[in-house]
């Protein structure tokens, strides 16, 4: 996988957060991640389609979930409740449709799937075939995940 496909995801995270106010956002180490991964309790997973294929996860704790979906409804949340749930899968298209209109620009068409989210404790993901790309950025408000499996389709 390029390296350059995942800039476009932590682009986007950042314009977004300081969208809703969280301005200080520090990008962690990237790693590139063969097989298995763990998620930390919530992960929103979005399929890629097209000239490239793979998926996109956003992984992060429900106390983080939390803060982000009361950032995007405007008001305090006291549960990981179907509301919570909805505004972190908005709040990973709305991430996920801007990376796609810088990739876009950059000559590279796909779709994306519908966001589906995971939640429990002790999870993994496995990518049998496609390394991914995994970069933590940390907010006052929590860390995010971000964990890239692409690969060009012939």
């Amino acid at each position: 996988m390029k390296a350059e496909y995942l800039n476009p995801f932590i682009v986007s995270t950042v314009e977004i957060l300081k969208q809703f106010g969280v301005n200080k956002v520090e990008k962690g180490e990237l790693k590139l991640v063969k097989g298995g991964v763990k998620i930390n309790k919530t992960a929103i997973v979005i399929g890629i389609a097209g000239e490239i294929s793979g998926r996109v996860i956003y992984d992060m704790d429900l106390d983080t979930c939390l803060h982000f979906a009361e950032l995007l409804m405007g008001e305090e949340l006291k549960e990981f409740n179907e509301i919570v749930k909805s505004a972190i899968g908005e709040f990973a298209n709305m991430i996920t449709g801007k990376a796609i209109t810088l990739l876009h620009e950059q000559g590279i068409k796909f779709k994306i799937s519908p966001p589906t989210l995971f939640t429990g404790k002790d999870m993994e993901i496995t990518d049998m075939d496609i390394p991914a790309l995994v970069v933590p950025l940390k907010t006052e408000k929590g860390t995010i995940t971000i964990n890239l499996a692409l690969k060009e389709q012939k």
